[in-house]
């Protein structure tokens, strides 16, 4: 004699428990509960996302790793198209203001327009009032002194 129980019988002898399910949130939450309380089983089911949530953030992380490489490459063709690469812009001083000449285009800057002089040991930093500097270091000077332009910012520039 075997010992066979029937499909009836063995559904007989499995506990009795309370389930609850949660459907209000995109995952839905399967909670058992056995017959003191607790909770004898927890299973968090996907219905479907869980390969498309993995297929999300691979390729979310292949674009990120792809980024990475191509922006600094179309930033130096970007610096390698702009029409003042490898050019020297001359810079005059006086007591009206600076003249930027640069093969194209020409600016005069009125001192108002300097919100800071920065004095290093190499040069003036000269920053505008738009977040922009202008740099000018003593060992390109032409005419006149180090000392000459740190005094011609200090009568002009207010800091």
């Amino acid at each position: 004699m075997t010992n066979t129980l029937s499909v009836a019988q063995r559904a007989r002898s499995i506990p009795k428990h309370n389930v609850q399910i949660d459907v209000r949130k995109p995952l839905v939450r399967v909670a058992a509960f056995d017959r003191h309380g607790g909770v004898s089983d927890l299973l968090w089911l996907s219905g479907g996302l869980d390969w498309s949530l993995g297929l999300m953030l691979g390729g979310l992380i292949a674009f990120s790793v792809t980024i990475q490489f191509l922006i600094p490459r179309n930033l130096a063709k970007a610096r390698a198209r702009n029409p003042l690469n490898g050019t020297t812009p001359a810079i005059s001083m006086d007591e009206s203001g600076v003249d930027l000449v640069t093969p194209v285009s020409n600016a005069h800057l009125e001192w108002p327009a300097f919100s800071r002089a920065i004095v290093c040991p190499e040069g003036v930093l000269l920053k505008l009032k738009t977040r922009s500097y202008v740099w000018l270091p003593d060992n390109s000077l032409t005419h006149g002194s180090p000392q000459d332009v740190r005094q011609l910012l200090a009568e002009n520039v207010k800091e």
